[in-house]
């Protein structure tokens, strides 16, 4: 797990992490949250582009998955602009607060990175 600070300073405004780390399938999970008021910045795409980076490149992964709810559009937004494909819904898959979500599954792979480039920030 990285944690995400403001430029210069020390405090932590979220996190990313590679989780779910399957080494047999070359295959992980990538999670990140971002502090709310740090939205709409680039912060999330810097950091999220970083960890998968650092997912091909040094955990030599052959596929990195992300599993939002379907709800939550700023999440699905930045999976779409690091290049990720929607691959499934999972119907009221997610018991949260009372309430069931639905949870899409979205994947990477290795080579549809290499094949964009380093950095997925331009957008699709």
């Amino acid at each position: 797990m990285w944690f995400i600070t403001p430029i210069g300073k020390n405090n932590v405004i979220g996190d990313c992490t590679l989780w779910h780390i399957d080494s047999e399938s070359e295959c992980a999970e990538l999670g990140y949250e971002l502090n709310r008021s740090y939205w709409d910045k680039g912060i999330a795409s810097e950091a999220a582009s970083a960890v998968i980076q650092f997912g091909f490149n040094s955990m030599l992964l052959n596929r990195i998955e992300a599993c939002p709810f379907s709800e939550n559009r700023p999440s699905t937004r930045l999976l779409d602009r690091l290049g990720f494909t929607l691959e499934g819904n999972l119907r009221q898959r997610i018991m949260f607060m009372g309430k069931y979500f639905d949870q899409l599954y979205y994947g990477l792979l290795k080579e549809e990175w290499k094949v964009n480039g380093t950095s997925q920030l331009s957008g699709k």
